[in-house]
């Protein structure tokens, strides 16, 4: 009684600094109302290090357009004159989606954004899910960029074969849906190819309400291990992961984004962080063992029990046993002793 004693006295004070790995929540997939009618009209971007170097991806949702840039250095201005310069050959995008990185966190940023007219959507903080697409265009490039340097090949051909890769034969490939036409490449290709052509937006967003069957075939099975979690109310005591720990926190408000959230810590700082990412803080009052019954396993800090002081009456309970076999110890060689010889 005395070790689970302890064990709430933990759990209300301070919570687990050796919090268990939360679980999976339930996938999420893009509303028929989000998907864009037309190219450039939202885009995605994330910066990623391939080899020692980094770079600035961009990719278009309705076209699945990629663009890559090379950065000298990873500041606001650096990004900000990469995404003037696409903007300026393929237009201003409504939406613009990127995470939390201090790139697109900026003052300056948040002003670029105000300046070109543009929405400034950032998904949930240390959740690289809720940036999907762009998380699968760094995949894509970084496969390209790979396989361009063990093969020796030139990377941006093998990006413009990427560009003009059909998707299917009724949408075409990337650079058809962004520009009305197929670009030309190293492959023969004859002038009536290389003809601007339309590809009218309710084809596309047809065959990509049938893409979406199959996402939510694949939601299904990745459901099955999942968990849905229960919302959290304003004033609600939690935990909150920083890094491997976890820290007291309080839910100040209720974020915009989905399953996010704005809590307070202790020291007046606001963050803004996943449901995946807060635990509520269970306060026990009594020490009996129903009051532990209520707490779920994912929701519970992993805190060891404390032992109980040691008891001699056990030990007159309990007394040790010796084993009754004969130990034999080995003979060990002796020069001096003919029976070691």
């Amino acid at each position: 009684m005395q070790a689970t004693s302890q064990r709430r006295n933990l759990l209300a004070r301070h919570g687990s600094t050796n919090h268990r790995h939360s679980s999976k929540l339930p996938c999420m997939l893009n509303t028929t109302k989000s998907d864009p009618l037309s190219s450039m009209e939202r885009v995605a971007a994330d910066l990623c290090q391939i080899n020692d170097h980094n770079y600035l991806v961009l990719v278009d949702y309705y076209s699945n357009f990629i663009e890559v840039d090379k950065l000298s250095e990873t500041t606001s201005e650096t990004v900000i004159n990469c995404c003037k310069c696409h903007f300026a050959r393929h237009g201003i995008p409504d939406v613009f989606v990127s995470d939390n990185g201090p790139q697109f966190s900026s003052t300056k940023f948040h002003q670029f954004s105000k300046t070109y007219r543009f929405n400034h959507h950032t998904s949930s903080p240390h959740y690289p899910q809720s940036n999907g697409k762009a998380e699968k265009a760094v995949q894509t490039i970084n496969s390209l960029l790979q396989k361009s340097i063990s093969e020796k090949k030139d990377f941006q051909l093998a990006l413009l074969d990427f560009r003009n890769t059909p998707t299917n034969d009724i949408i075409g490939s990337p650079a058809q849906r962004l520009m009305g036409r197929r670009t030309k490449t190293l492959l023969p290709t004859t002038a009536t190819l290389l003809a601007p052509k339309t590809i009218q937006p309710s084809i596309v967003k047809t065959n990509l309400l049938t893409h979406k069957d199959t996402q939510k075939l694949q939601k299904l099975y990745y459901d099955r291990d999942t968990k849905v979690l229960p919302t959290l109310n304003i004033g609600n005591k939690a935990l909150f992961q920083c890094g491997k720990i976890w820290k007291p926190a309080i839910v100040k408000n209720i974020s915009s984004h989905p399953r996010s959230y704005i809590i307070i810590t202790t020291d007046g700082q606001t963050h803004r962080r996943n449901r995946r990412h807060i635990r509520p803080s269970h306060v026990v009052s009594e020490a009996t063992d129903a009051d532990t019954s209520d707490i779920e396993d994912d929701e519970t800090p992993n805190i060891q029990p404390v032992p109980d002081e040691p008891s001699d009456t056990l030990e007159e309970q309990n007394p040790r046993r010796h084993s009754s076999r004969r130990i034999r110890k080995p003979v060990r060689y002796d020069p001096s002793n003919p029976e070691t010889v």
